[in-house]
């Protein structure tokens, strides 16, 4: 069954669609974007595997979609560019959960994320629910959604949501979200502690 694509990111699929990062993330956005029938071009820092290392100018001026992977913060000047452009930007996890017809159930926290989203997927299958476990497990959630077409409505996401995923949520919205802890960490990438508290935090505000 082919994936229903929203009526907004339908008309951003005729133009090539700028994915930041050629990590695991990147190239299952990639995946994904070839499966909806759209062009996909990564640009990554260290050009790996023939990504473009360089996005600026003409590069970001020809793209009116951008998903970015996690590694990239708010402040990356590839992200602000993309901004300023006018382009619609999307982190790998907000754009994956559009075409996603199942429930999510989110799990974040400092220490203890995997555990409990390995746990809680090994529970729900044991009581016969169709669960699958996807996010900052090392499975991206873009390549959920391919593999499994977009899920049945009774299908379920168990999501591991990190931070550095969490803080630029647009569109991605969880059907429940599980705290594990808190705790110092990640203050090169969010400043301070309430930073990055707020970053964890937007998962409840969705």
């Amino acid at each position: 069954m082919p994936l229903t694509v929203p009526d907004f990111i339908q008309p951003l699929l005729a133009h090539p669609v700028a994915i930041l990062g050629g990590g695991v993330s990147g190239r299952a956005v990639l995946a994904l974007v070839e499966t909806l029938g759209g062009r996909g071009e990564i640009f990554d820092e260290k050009a790996v595997d023939g990504a473009r290392a360089e996005f600026r100018g003409a590069s970001v001026q020809a793209h009116r979609l951008v998903v970015f992977s996690p590694g990239f913060a708010p402040t990356h000047p590839w992200v602000v560019a993309a901004r300023a452009s006018g382009a619609v930007c999307l982190a790998e996890l907000d754009f994956a959960s559009l075409f996603w017809c199942g429930s999510v159930i989110a799990i974040t926290g400092t220490n203890g994320k995997t555990t409990l989203t390995e746990f809680l997927t090994h529970a729900l299958r044991s009581v016969g629910r169709d669960a699958c476990a996807a996010g900052n497990i090392g499975h991206p959630f873009s390549r959920l959604v391919m593999e499994r077409e977009g899920g049945a409505p009774d299908s379920m996401a168990v999501c591991e949501v990190s931070s550095f995923q969490a803080e630029m949520l647009r569109y991605f919205r969880a059907d429940a979200a599980l705290w594990t802890n808190f705790a110092e960490d990640h203050l090169e990438r969010h400043g301070t502690m309430e930073a990055y508290f707020l970053a964890k935090w937007r998962l409840f505000e969705r």
